[in-house]
């Protein structure tokens, strides 16, 4: 579980009415999330930041602890932010742990929270529902919903489209066989899937949508921290697990698009019409495949269902980048390119760095791998390379 912005503003909000002090919930880069100092939020502590690398391993999971002005945080045994007591005027061990106790009560039922199917599993036609649909021309109410929900509108969710049908046959041993169903079977095990199905995306900012009538459902998966590209070819092997999971177990056909990643209140407009258009799409292009990256349908779809054999051969285009000492940089560095569309100034400004580090790091890539970036085809089989080398590495992780 990371800190967010609602879990750090449900600590401040339970421990600035008790605290004789001013505090601060800053997370573990130094990011002040909450703070009774409102000039405070969204800046950043370099000091508690420093203090929490230097004691965050030191402490065990539940320990009351409070350094001078700072007091721990933990998910279990691992450090995920501090409050910060502004301007004590002398160590004050007993509001620590008084702050600690609070804290760590809050942290408890965030826990738990996460960890419950019907936390995660809510009805089509609430707020995140007009979330992902048409937004209203007042988004104020809106945002107070989601806020009371748990939404987050700052975690990055990349949306999910999954659809159910009734399956006609199955494979036993002794060979095909006809599935007698009708529809009111069918159903049940629509709703019996889709209860799995919440339990299984439970973590703090998945959210799973059913419309158990329509048979489908619309996932937002939050919080990952990695590029664009690997977060969809995650997606694309859990639904493969569940693909197999509703074909086995409860004899339904799994049909699913992985959708874009939204960062902003606009990225999710249209986002369920635009899914379940793609998985039409996918389905007329590539009918005996069930799994899209509804991103680029063509190509997702090509590298999704690519032999293991073909992928690697593909992703050997950057064997001469990755033996170099700078992989990690350029590797990344072609990854934010190709989200944000090859515009030069938009991935110069995501990475930090000034358009003359972004052309130097583009020119030392282009020796590496022999390919102009300038030329389509080229452009091409480098872009095919990175997914084919993402979807190797996760295969392999699992």
């Amino acid at each position: 579980m990371e800190l967010t912005h609602v879990i750090a503003e449900r600590i401040f909000q339970a421990v600035a009415p008790v605290s004789k002090h001013k505090v601060s919930i800053v997370r573990r880069d130094g990011l002040i999330l909450a703070s009774s100092l409102t000039s405070l939020t969204g800046t950043y502590d370099d000091g508690a930041r420093r203090m929490m690398e230097v004691s965050g391993g030191a402490a065990e999971a539940g320990q009351e602890a409070a350094l001078s002005d700072l007091c721990l945080l933990y998910d279990k045994k691992r450090l995920i932010g501090a409050v910060k007591l502004l301007e004590p005027d002398a160590p004050d061990a007993s509001a620590g742990k008084m702050i600690a106790t609070i804290a760590g009560l809050i942290l408890e039922n965030e826990q738990l929270r996460s960890k419950g199917p019907a936390a995660a599993a809510l009805p089509m036609g609430g707020p995140l529902s007009v979330l992902v649909g048409v937004h209203p021309s007042d988004s104020g109410p809106l945002l107070e919903d989601l806020r009371e929900l748990g939404f987050d509108i700052t975690v990055p969710h990349t949306t999910l489209f999954i659809r159910f049908l009734k399956i006609n046959e199955i494979q036993v041993d002794a060979g095909t066989r006809e599935l007698i169903m009708d529809e009111r079977q069918v159903q049940y095990s629509v709703t019996k899937f889709l209860g799995f199905l919440a339990s299984y995306f439970s973590e703090n900012q998945d959210f799973v949508m059913t419309d158990p009538a329509a048979r489908s459902a619309l996932v937002l998966y939050g919080g990952r921290e990695e590029s664009d590209d690997t977060n969809a070819l995650r997606l694309f092997h859990i639904c493969e697990y569940l693909r197999n999971v509703a074909e086995k177990t409860y004899c339904l056909s799994m049909q699913a698009v992985i959708g874009v990643r939204c960062r902003r209140l606009p990225d999710y407009e249209r986002q369920y019409e635009q899914l379940v258009k793609r998985l039409n799409s996918g389905r007329m292009l590539f009918p005996e495949k069930t799994i899209f990256w509804g991103h680029s349908i063509l190509l997702g779809s090509l590298v999704f269902h690519l032999s293991q054999d073909n992928r690697k051969r593909l992703s050997s285009v950057l064997d001469e980048l990755l033996r170099s000492s700078q992989s990690g940089i350029l590797l990344e560095t072609l990854h934010t390119l190709f989200e944000c569309n090859m515009n030069q100034k938009k991935t110069a400004a995501k990475l930090f760095i000034h358009r003359n580090s972004l052309q130097y790091r583009l020119k030392k890539i282009e020796e590496l791998t022999c390919i102009r970036l300038d030329d389509i085809d080229s452009l091409l089989s480098l872009r095919l390379a990175l997914l084919c080398r993402s979807s190797l590495m996760i295969e392999e992780e699992e």
